[in-house]
């Protein structure tokens, strides 16, 4: 006997299959369930304490009222710890761009940025605040410099340009913030882009999506298509702010050393997917610090990892 079927049943009664749908940096379990004579539904399944029902369902009626695409929710539990949605397929933004290359649905994400940054409401968010950053960013340290052969005063440096980096960051303007707004979190449905993993939503620095989205881990774009993009955006938001290239790569040096302590990790448990992004993220951190230079000691790992 099936005991997920009879308990997806008892959610959705006229689900005749299921398939996992694979997840591999989520703690949560997905599933695309087949109904009789009815489009399928997605299922997910919150495992931990990590993710919140209400802070899902309520950031994706923030997405809603911004007039952002997104999933919609067909039913929830809070005691359960579950939702079931409507299907948007899984041709990503990154599968799109791999197959056909470079697309003006990049105009559609970075609309959708600007919409949440001007019309949604940030109540009820919380702070992306300074020691979230520094959090983040010492996976760097825990993760990735701690397994080289580096000396006490070299380490004890990386960890004030840290506390450093946090500090300018956090006096950066703030808007409410995806927080993970990247080519995998973006849909291609009906031809439009639709939001997804909108969980992590906050009040954060207004630079941090498009730097997610132009900076994504996951792929690269040459300079002269990063310029455009973050050009077009600057001057399509009605409310941009001063020091805004600057920002941008503050804000895109915290996210990569994150991320490279991240993908470690991921890699360490049993994901050696995210290993193979590793270069791509080295030599980013390695761009931004020329662009920074006040943060040239974060070079000094990753040349010494090279």
């Amino acid at each position: 006997m099936d005991h997920l079927l009879t308990h997806l049943a008892g959610i959705v009664p006229d689900v005749t299959s299921y398939a996992l749908i694979p997840m591999e940096a989520s703690t949560r379990c997905f599933y695309r369930l087949t109904r009789k004579e009815k489009p399928p539904v997605i299922f997910m399944q919150v495992n931990d304490t990590t993710h919140n029902i209400t802070s899902i369902v309520q950031s994706q009626k923030k997405l809603k009222t911004c007039a952002i695409p997104c999933a919609e929710i067909i039913n929830f539990s809070t005691e359960g710890g579950w939702i079931v949605q409507n299907d948007l397929g899984d041709q990503h933004l990154l599968k799109s761009v791999t197959e056909r290359g470079f697309t003006d649905l990049y105009q559609d994400a970075i609309q959708h940025i600007i919409r949440l940054q001007t019309r949604a409401s940030g109540d009820d968010l919380p702070y992306y605040a300074q020691d979230d950053f520094i959090r983040e960013a010492n996976l760097f340290v825990s993760e990735f410099v701690t397994t080289l052969p580096l000396s006490r005063h070299i380490v004890s440096q990386i960890n004030y340009a840290i506390r450093e980096l946090a500090n300018e960051i956090a006096a950066i303007p703030t808007t409410v913030v995806h927080k993970d707004y990247h080519s995998s979190n973006l849909i291609e449905y009906k031809n439009k882009i639709h939001v997804i993993d909108q969980q992590d939503m906050c009040i954060g620095p207004w630079t941090y999506d498009i730097a997610s989205l132009l900076f994504d881990c996951y792929i690269s774009w040459s300079d002269d298509i990063v310029n455009l993009l973050a050009n077009d955006f600057v001057a399509q938001h009605s409310n941009s702010y001063p020091d805004f290239y600057y920002s941008l790569h503050l804000t895109a040096l915290q996210r990569h050393l994150k991320c490279l302590g991240l993908f470690m990790r991921l890699g360490r448990t049993g994901k050696p997917r995210y290993l193979s992004y590793l270069p791509r993220i080295k030599n980013r951190i390695i761009k931004f610090c020329d662009l920074l230079p006040k943060y040239a000691i974060f070079k000094i790992p990753i040349e010494a990892s090279l």
